[in-house]
């Protein structure tokens, strides 16, 4: 995983970050309680699909 500081600005190679990786890490960008909050609402979108059945 490649993970580059909040800081940069070098939007070229975070796009290409994200074109091989399918994500780009950006550490402080989330708060714990946040990111906690967006996974149980993650976790209930995919418990809800209809894949899931």
């Amino acid at each position: 995983m490649t993970t580059l500081p909040s800081s940069s600005t070098d939007l070229d190679r975070l796009a290409d970050i994200y074109d091989s990786q399918g994500f780009v890490l950006v550490k402080g960008l989330l708060s714990k309680e946040e990111a906690a909050e967006y996974r149980v609402r993650s976790h209930e979108l995919i418990e809800r699909s209809p894949c899931r059945r």
